[in-house]
């Protein structure tokens, strides 16, 4: 775990509390980045493989530039905060997502750090309706007689999604259910259909969407570059996001051969 903290750029742990919950989401986004393409190379390895240890996953992170998708990022964050004291727990999130129950002082707040829409810092839990604003998009919170939380988010006063968290333990059993179940190899499966990588470098956003280069910033600056050229995208990929060339095209030939064609070729 130290490994991991110094990974993070932590060197005093500290005492415990909220604010430094604060501090290691924000430098966990600011180093990790959501992305997709290293399940195209972990296709080819067990289930194990897939979802490394702690040791594993800052070893690929170092040799590869890789982070995950939420199974690999809040996986590995939820072991860490549990490290370090913190009362914590992955709970399910429908729809093939989730994320960190975090119980402090009383409170009950939500973590994420595995996911292209993250919370920069843990989010209360109440009782009712409310609503969180990032400086990207939105979240509209609704929590259910059951105990169940419906989440919608929006950004640009579009509904990307609805999502209903449980707040209960995810058992093992779901956990692996779901990892199997995003590496479907079929076309419905979107995720395992595209390339995409989302970071957040001192609470920019950058996000790569197959081809399409979105950069927002937290004054509300957005840049946008649509790429067409192979061989500068993949330059890209690794020099922006630091994920290695060799893992890109990877990438590239599993959906070349699936019959998804980034760049086509012009006859």
């Amino acid at each position: 775990m130290n490994r991991y903290l110094k990974t993070l750029g932590v060197k005093d742990v500290g005492e415990k509390s909220l604010q430094q919950i604060v501090d290691l989401t924000k430098a966990h986004l600011h180093t990790f980045p959501f992305e997709l393409i290293s399940k195209y190379t972990l296709v080819e390895t067990d289930l194990n493989g897939r979802i490394p240890s702690v040791a594993d996953f800052i070893e690929r992170f170092e040799l590869h530039g890789w982070g995950g998708n939420c199974h690999i990022l809040n996986g590995r964050f939820v072991q860490l905060l549990d490290w370090l004291g913190y009362d914590v727990q992955l709970v399910p999130v429908e729809k093939g997502h989730v994320a960190i129950w975090l119980k402090w002082e009383g409170k009950e707040y939500l973590v994420d750090v595995g996911y292209a829409g993250p919370f920069f810092e843990p989010i209360p839990i109440m009782q009712g309706k409310w609503t969180v604003e990032t400086p990207y998009e939105t979240s509209y919170f609704d929590r259910q007689d059951d105990g169940a939380i419906l989440w919608e988010r929006v950004r640009d006063g579009k509904q990307i999604v609805t999502k209903t968290i449980y707040l209960r333990p995810l058992t093992e059993e779901e956990f692996y259910w779901w990892v199997n179940r995003s590496y479907s190899d079929i076309p419905e499966n979107s995720l395992f259909r595209k390339v995409e990588i989302t970071w957040y470098p001192n609470e920019e956003r950058h996000q790569l969407m197959n081809t399409v280069y979105t950069i927002d910033k937290p004054t509300g600056e957005r840049v946008i570059k649509t790429y067409e050229d192979e061989e500068e995208w993949v330059q890209l990929i690794e020099s922006t996001f630091g994920i290695s060339r060799k893992s890109t095209e990877k990438a590239l030939e599993f959906l070349r051969e699936r019959g998804v064609e980034l760049f086509p070729v012009l006859y």
